[in-house]
């Protein structure tokens, strides 16, 4: 088949995902929902040659290993645009995921994302944490919030990722891409490097382990601002994964490290709106006090009372799909679908629907 063109296909179809896999016809993810393409099965040889015109050359060295190993790239498609690549295997046969990444970075407003958020990316220094799962539109909101920075003031930035999606303008600042597999061994080795090039923002794009746990940690306390990228269901969640890296005496340094450099933390989730497209929801903490001595003192599950209250634009997830569906951007059945107390929504939404029959 013509991969090309059924790339372009996608692309202007708005797929968030395209899926080529041997010996299945290609699939579109569209509003969420895996899609089938009518068209013949893709011959096992035909995507092992489009792999290995639009892989890195370290890759194509050694293609059956990359797929087998599951590797991930950047490339570009020639009157296309840019994709994020996931290679891998299936029954020993190749397939693989790309991802559309637009070729201008999109504004906050642009995104849909709260005024809060604009706020946020205003701070100089400390800790931004951005949890989701994967397709929440975490990559998308961090680069939306460098690139209001960039434009700002003159500043030296280094996004340390894998692979690099947005390539940014230089605008007024200095930009160094770091790619983990290319750049740096792993993430807590390019945040270590990262630090040593006299940086103003750092940009994780994913905090695996323990070790780049802890160097996220030592930046943002040095002063120093760091957007970290983690997956995670809530923000309360999030932030009890990244304290749950360590163990003992490390943990309660963590801790303390932590609350003094943590500024906010920002909750993704997509709901598929009435108008055909997606719109964020979106769980905001920041770090005022009260949040901070919860932290502290390990009392994570009060937190989201916290939330409630929308102090400096926080909310919780429930509370945006709530206003999300009383705008008439999204339906109740979304609403309760992405809900994170399910029956605590369909109570509000019913009185609601009756205050307003009222």
């Amino acid at each position: 088949m013509n991969f090309q063109q059924f790339l372009k296909f996608g692309v202007d179809q708005g797929a968030s995902d395209i899926h080529l896999q041997a010996g299945s016809s290609p699939r579109l993810r569209l509003g969420g929902l895996v899609r089938n393409v009518e068209s013949p099965a893709i011959i096992a040889s035909e995507l092992r040659q489009f792999a290995a015109e639009i892989a890195p050359k370290r890759f194509v060295d050694d293609l059956d290993q990359a797929i087998a190993a599951g590797s991930v790239f950047s490339a570009g498609v020639e009157q296309i645009g840019r994709f994020r690549v996931k290679l891998y295997s299936s029954l020993g046969e190749p397939g693989m995921v790309l991802r559309h990444v637009p070729a201008v970075v999109r504004t906050i407003e642009e995104l849909n994302l709260p005024p809060v958020v604009r706020d946020i990316a205003g701070v100089r220094r400390g800790l931004v944490l951005v949890t989701g799962r994967s397709g929440s539109g975490r990559t998308a909101t961090l680069a939306a919030m460098v690139d209001l920075i960039i434009g700002a003031r003159p500043v030296k930035v280094v996004t340390i990722e894998r692979p690099v999606e947005f390539l940014h303008a230089k605008k007024n600042a200095l930009i160094t891409h770091m790619e983990v597999g290319l750049d740096a061994p792993s993430f807590g080795e390019g945040v270590a490097q990262a630090l040593e090039q006299d940086p103003d923002v750092l940009v994780v794009g994913d905090v695996p382990d323990a070790a780049t746990m802890r160097m996220v940690l030592q930046g943002a306390d040095a002063g120093r601002l760091v957007f970290a990228a983690c997956a995670g269901p809530d923000v309360v969640q999030t932030l009890d994964r990244c304290l749950g890296l360590f163990t003992g005496d490390e943990r309660r340094t963590a801790n303390a490290q932590l609350v003094a450099s943590l500024e906010a933390v920002i909750g993704l989730r997509l709901a598929n709106a009435k108008d055909g497209g997606r719109r964020p929801v979106v769980e905001v903490l920041r770090a005022m006090p009260l949040i901070t001595m919860c932290i502290r003192e390990g009392r994570l599950n009060e937190l989201g009372n916290y939330l409630a209250g929308r102090q400096l634009g926080m909310q919780r997830f429930d509370q945006h799909l709530i206003d999300l569906q009383q705008a008439g951007l999204i339906s109740g059945t979304e609403a309760m679908r992405l809900a994170s107390n399910m029956e605590a929504v369909a109570t509000e939404l019913r009185g609601l629907r009756q205050a307003a029959g009222g």
